[in-house]
């Protein structure tokens, strides 16, 4: 026999003693009999509301599973796919022409932020610009080098428009000759102690 799960309208007049919806609705209230109203209006009830769980299910219902996005069930219901590397080819070298660079190359090659003689340096260029990851010449922030043109310790620089100021390369490596390591004030004398 195939249970139903909502009560009939026949079920529901008869259980009520209503024809009338709105009649049906205020009984079901008064008796405290859960109820949903359907979009025709209609009150719609279960039938475990009325009759209560049938013997044929279970006591107790299991654990609810947890919820999981679909990205993550993908990834545990698949195996892990095995991992193939590719053995190394040896590289035809020829050793007579593979020399390791000595102490004299190594100082003479230029670092990747190496300006022409001549330039003229903006702030970032000098201070660099942590936004884009680019390095500056000198191991400060660009306020302490503002603070510095302001306080005369460093060169004014040249002005290029009302807001574009600019320091020649040479200046700028002389300050940064003169710095000790770690990017202290360029002179002794304005040290704070």
């Amino acid at each position: 026999m195939t249970l139903v799960m909502f009560l009939t309208d026949q079920e529901l007049e008869r259980l009520t003693g209503y024809k009338i919806k709105s009649r049906q609705i205020a009984w079901l209230r008064s008796q405290g009999i859960p109820f949903r109203v359907s979009g025709t209006g209609h009150p719609v009830v279960t039938r475990v509301a009325i009759e209560g769980p049938s013997i044929s299910l279970p006591a107790a219902s299991p654990a609810p599973i947890p919820w999981v996005p679909a990205v993550l069930q993908r990834e545990r219901a698949l195996p892990p796919a095995p991992v193939s590397v590719a053995p190394r080819r040896a590289l035809a070298v020829n050793p007579s022409t593979c020399v390791p660079p000595t102490c004299e190359k190594l100082a003479s090659l230029e670092p990747p932020h190496q300006h022409p003689a001549g330039a003229l340096l903006r702030v970032k260029d000098i201070c660099g610009d942590r936004k884009n990851g680019q390095p500056g010449l000198l191991p400060i922030v660009s306020r302490t080098w503002l603070k510095w043109v302001e306080q005369g310790r460093v060169p004014q620089g040249i002005l290029l428009g009302t807001h574009t100021r600019v320091w020649p390369v040479e200046q700028v490596l002389a300050v940064r000759e003169g710095l000790p390591v770690g990017g202290a004030a360029p002179d002794e004398q304005h040290i704070k102690r």
